[in-house]
């Protein structure tokens, strides 16, 4: 039963994981099962595949297992038949350990305890009274009532009084009575605080940061700093569905809008330092650059529903 996965076809695939859902539910009939397996080569390929992937979970570390389960089972309950099926087969025929793919973005997003899509938002109430605001893009683990992690993403978080923390990638963040947003920048964390106060601890630093309502802080792991960015880009704005810039470079506010729409975005060098000043709307990215190419010397190109590419003309 060798064979790679170019020589399994995403039908055959789709239908080994309709066998072995009928298998876990306890319909499938064993004979039937085998004929399907012997009917074709690429049926068995597809088997030993799936059956692999179902394996693949005993890969998961011991502490994510039972979630990783949860999971799975969680998209079988809540998806179509056909999309489930779909799921199944691209995970299986991703290779590799299921622990893999629940470590990319969308594996993560299955894994979460709270999770958004690209140019989605959510709300969420927090056991203890409190409010979580997830931004675009973005996933939190929950290991307690009073702990979080942003692993991916941006968040909002009125604490309603209550204790609680919050872990980043590049430290710990404890709040006192307060409302704040936090987003994972890739390279550092940025917390900005709308009320009260946020005690920032990187993760190699022995000491403690105090940022305070109305300011912005970005931090790695070894320091904190007062961020410039709120001068040009509202860190809250998104939490009224907007971008609000001011005197910003074009290529920055793409990278902002960019975070809203699937796709990539290609900025030439001279479009990219135009500056410009504006409030947009997450949820209507297309005439957000209607609006630009009307009011600066840009060309915007829409190739696919995938690219856009803006000039300078």
């Amino acid at each position: 039963m060798g064979g790679t996965s170019e020589e399994i076809t995403q039908t055959a695939l789709i239908e080994a994981a309709e066998w072995l859902v009928r298998l876990q539910s306890g319909t499938a009939d064993a004979v039937c099962l085998q004929t399907w397996i012997s009917a074709r080569p690429e049926n068995a390929r597809a088997w030993q595949r799936m059956s692999q992937f179902e394996q693949g979970i005993v890969e998961v570390p011991p502490e994510r297992r039972e979630l990783a389960k949860r999971a799975l089972d969680s998209v079988r309950a809540q998806r179509s038949k056909r999309k489930t099926l779909s799921i199944l087969a691209a995970l299986a025929l991703g290779g590799g350990s299921t622990w893999g793919f629940f470590r990319t973005p969308a594996g993560g997003r299955l894994l979460a305890d709270h999770a958004t899509g690209i140019g989605e938002r959510l709300t969420r109430a927090l056991p203890r009274g409190g409010e979580l605001r997830l931004n675009t893009d973005t996933i939190v683990m929950e290991s307690d009532h009073a702990r979080l992690k942003l692993t991916r993403g941006e968040i909002y978080v009125d604490t309603a009084g209550e204790a609680i923390l919050i872990d980043t990638a590049y430290g710990a963040l404890q709040p006192v009575g307060t409302r704040f947003t936090v987003r994972d920048l890739g390279d550092a964390t940025r917390v900005s605080v709308i009320d009260g106060l946020v005690r920032a601890t990187p993760t190699n630093s022995s000491s403690s940061v105090d940022v305070s309502a109305g300011e912005t802080f970005r931090f790695d792991r070894n320091r904190a700093a007062a961020d410039p960015v709120v001068s040009q880009l509202s860190p809250t704005a998104w939490l009224d569905g907007l971008i609000d810039a001011r005197s910003v470079r074009l290529g920055d506010l793409a990278a902002e809008l960019a975070r809203y729409q699937s796709g990539h975005i290609h900025i030439a060098s001279d479009a990219a330092d135009l500056i410009v000043s504006g409030v947009f709307r997450l949820n209507a990215v297309d005439e957000a650059w209607l609006a630009l190419e009307a009011s600066l010397p840009i060309s915007v190109q829409r190739y696919t529903p995938f690219l856009t590419v803006i000039q300078r003309i």
